[in-house]
């Protein structure tokens, strides 16, 4: 999957419907605030059946995050669908991300991985 498929792929999903997503206070740290801030609005580009993405597409999608011509408001939306992905596949991509993340994504990936390990946790 290049870049341009990745986002036709998300509208076609949003066009069905987009999760409803409350975001609140989670209590990080200070140095985290404008990190989380964009990352919780980033959950806004969720589609409604954003934690049911094949395995296939898991893996397609998070080739993304290892190919340097890929942009950075690409790389913050796979962050966000990855992180609410119930499998391993989805972990492993997040963790090998988080060795080296791209500068300026470094709290972006932090993030997004801890969030995939919540959701993950009773598999774990």
């Amino acid at each position: 999957m290049n870049e341009n498929e990745f986002w036709n792929f998300l509208k076609e999903k949003r066009e069905k419907g987009t999760a409803r997503i409350a975001a609140g206070s989670l209590g990080f740290e200070k140095r985290l605030d404008r990190g989380l801030g964009e990352y919780m609005v980033g959950h806004a580009l969720l589609p409604e059946d954003y934690d049911k993405l094949s395995q296939g597409t898991v893996m397609a999608i998070g080739k993304l995050l290892f190919r340097d011509e890929v942009k950075t408001r690409t790389k913050e939306a796979v962050l966000i669908l990855l992180a609410h992905q119930t499998t391993k596949d989805a972990v492993f991509i997040l963790e090998e991300y988080n060795k080296r993340p791209d500068r300026g994504l470094e709290i972006f990936s932090e993030l997004a991985l801890q969030e995939c390990l919540w959701w993950n946790e009773d598999d774990i």
